[in-house]
């Protein structure tokens, strides 16, 4: 894993979205060294990467408990459909939301307006995992440009659609049909990085943000 220093203050609120990999996870630290991980992400070898992260900065993994002046809202792949009940039936207990992890990759079947308005503070700190499956993408640029709409502090877990060179051996005779037709082949590649989002609590200090692997602020995708 990237390097990534030290572990977290005690007095110290973390979220860190990894991914992507087969899913996708948050790590939440909590204050008095108490973690939270939410959902599940594993790496080609089958590793939990939010394992794999504590175990990077020394720190072994517990369950738990309370925020202090924290407030994050956590959208998982909730639909529109939910979220309309989200909005009907909860309040969160100190106002609004300062941080936003974007739910479903950030398609637009998971936007909900309302959120935005009623639970997030005005320009929150959001995160997301892209997500490929073959030729599909998400977030799609329509996504990408809707959720800078509400916020120009976005972050995504990697770089959807960077690409290389495609090392792949091929036959003479294709090799020359292929440069005859100016066909240019490139490969697309989605490499894992991860967002983490650090706060004083009690401090009212500002977010300490920092991007590692193919990590970026959203508006690197929509430049793309």
């Amino acid at each position: 894993m990237t390097e990534t220093g030290r572990s977290p203050e005690k007095n110290e609120f973390e979220l860190t979205l990894l991914g992507p990999g087969y899913g996708e996870s948050v790590v939440l630290h909590v204050g008095g060294g108490v973690w939270v991980i939410v959902d599940s992400c594993v790496d080609t070898n089958g590793t939990p990467q939010a394992l794999r992260y504590l175990e990077s900065i020394d720190v072994d993994p517990v369950k738990a408990i309370e925020l202090e002046d924290v407030a994050v809202l956590l959208g998982s792949d909730l639909e529109k459909r939910g979220w309309t009940a989200v909005l009907e039936n909860v309040a969160l207990r100190d106002g609004k939301a300062s941080v936003f992890k974007v739910p479903h990759h950030g398609s637009e079947d998971a936007h909900e307006p309302g959120v935005w308005k009623q639970m997030l503070e005005l320009d929150p700190l959001a995160v997301l995992t892209p997500w490929r499956r073959g030729n599909r993408t998400l977030p799609i640029q329509r996504d990408v440009k809707r959720i800078l709409s509400h916020t120009p502090n976005a972050y995504a877990t990697a770089r959807v659609g960077s690409s290389t060179r495609a090392p792949v051996s091929r036959a003479s005779m294709v090799r020359r049909t292929i440069r005859e037709s100016g066909i240019r082949l490139r490969r697309l590649v989605m490499s894992p990085g991860f967002v983490r989002l650090r706060y004083p609590l009690a401090s009212g200090a500002p977010w300490k943000i920092e991007t590692f692997g193919s990590a970026c602020r959203l508006a690197v995708l929509a430049r793309q």
